[in-house]
């Protein structure tokens, strides 16, 4: 491959982790493709110091020794189309509709620059690998883990401070568990999830479902669990009535894990007060979290973004000190539809039995079938699955026939 060949790697969304979980997708794809990474946070970064052209290079060392000036040439082709020379700082406005990012057509592109804007997740990338790759037969969970320990190096003085925090509350420990309780769920996010859960997190019967859109509108939610997804175990099916049910059933998962072990230590992240409040009473002096920027207690239905952040990078060290020193902990009980849980599960090779991700599902939105129930961890036995199957296929067939004689 001629030496002018880049992909260039920008920023797709305000999560920090999100952005770093995209930039190893596309470090896969610049492996395996010969083309030289080159990263660029800009615009669309909350985390962006306004004197700063990079946001990356403010937390991690740098990925290679090429910058945005590397790929801006009046005399290179750019892919997709929609890239100029003279436009790669900006946003794509037309990105939703998701035209030229097939991955088939990044990865076989013959432009000097190929631009990745959007997601392209390794489960996509998985048939490109060729035996002689160090990530063939790796699974996706294993890819990430092989990206993140190659790739992903803090700056200096955030990595120190992340270790004297550790040796300070953690050091003379005995075993510590670190919970991740996001603020930001409400109703409005599920149909995003249920998107988010089709493209990512299962393995369907009919694997084609996940690269065929028609096949994945089509079929129903029946799932198998295999070792690629066995972290991400569903631990519950609530129906969620309004804004924090869900947090409910941390407790009980959390009371099992201090039952089987010797926990000493709760680390607690979180970006609500009201949240910190109730793991403060309920947990005492177990508890451990670092002093951030919080919501409110009487804002608690709120997201903030960061825009009222004068120091926008104190916002981003925030973030990667919580993710990095959950990942130092011995056990691990996170939020599956988060960024920053997914982080600290790439971060380290953990124990299955020390790390869990636990799911919400909003039992409307599913055509939920005995496969997919029987793989939570208080799953009826299999007889009972099939009877709780049978009744609610029973059910809607009589809503149906109530319907057309109404």
């Amino acid at each position: 491959m001629p030496e002018d060949k880049y992909l260039l790697i920008k920023a797709i969304s305000h999560d920090i982790w999100k952005n770093v979980n995209h930039l190893m997708e596309l470090l896969l794809v610049a492996e395996l493709t010969g083309r030289k990474p080159v990263v660029y946070w800009g615009t669309n970064c909350l985390y962006k110091e306004v004197i700063h052209n990079n946001a990356f290079d403010l937390y991690f060392e740098s990925i290679s020794p090429y910058t945005i000036y590397d790929v801006i040439s009046i005399g290179f082709t750019y892919f997709p189309p929609m890239w100029k020379y003279d436009n790669l700082t900006s946003d794509d406005p037309d990105k939703a509709k998701r035209m030229y990012r097939n991955i088939g057509d990044i990865m076989g592109s013959d432009a000097n620059v190929v631009v990745s804007d959007s997601n392209i997740y390794v489960s996509r990338v998985i048939p490109f690998i060729t035996k002689n790759h160090p990530a063939y037969g790796m699974t996706p969970q294993q890819i990430y883990r092989y990206l993140f320990n190659k790739y992903l190096k803090l700056k200096p003085d955030i990595d120190k401070e992340i270790q004297q925090f550790y040796d300070k509350n953690f050091k003379n420990a005995g075993h510590v568990l670190a919970v991740h309780m996001p603020g930001d769920f409400t109703l409005d996010i599920y149909p995003q999830i249920q998107e988010y859960n089709n493209l990512m997190l299962y393995h369907p019967r009919n694997l084609n479902s996940l690269t065929h859109p028609k096949k994945l509108k089509d079929r129903t939610d029946n799932f198998l669990v295999d070792d690629t997804i066995y972290l991400h175990e569903i631990v519950r099916l609530l129906k969620v009535t309004q804004q924090g049910d869900p947090y409910k059933l941390f407790h009980p998962e959390i009371r099992s894990i201090l039952g089987k072990f010797n926990i000493d230590k709760i680390f607690l992240i979180t970006d609500r007060e009201d949240i910190l409040e109730e793991y403060s009473k309920l947990y005492g002096s177990m508890l451990v979290y670092t002093k951030c920027e919080r919501v409110p207690k009487n804002d608690a239905h709120k997201v903030e973004h960061l825009e009222n952040h004068l120091n926008k990078r104190s916002k981003g060290i925030e973030i990667l000190k919580d993710t990095y020193l959950a990942a130092k902990c011995d056990f691990f009980l996170g939020y599956g539809f988060s960024n920053l849980s997914h982080g600290v599960t790439h971060l380290k090779d953990w124990s299955d039995t020390n790390i869990k991700l636990t799911y919400w599902m909003y039992e409307k939105l599913y055509n939920f079938s005995y496969g997919l129930r029987k793989t939570g961890r208080n799953a009826p036995e299999e007889a009972d699955g099939k009877y709780r199957l049978m009744t609610k296929i029973v059910g809607n067939s009589m809503k149906r026939v109530r319907r057309v004689f109404k």
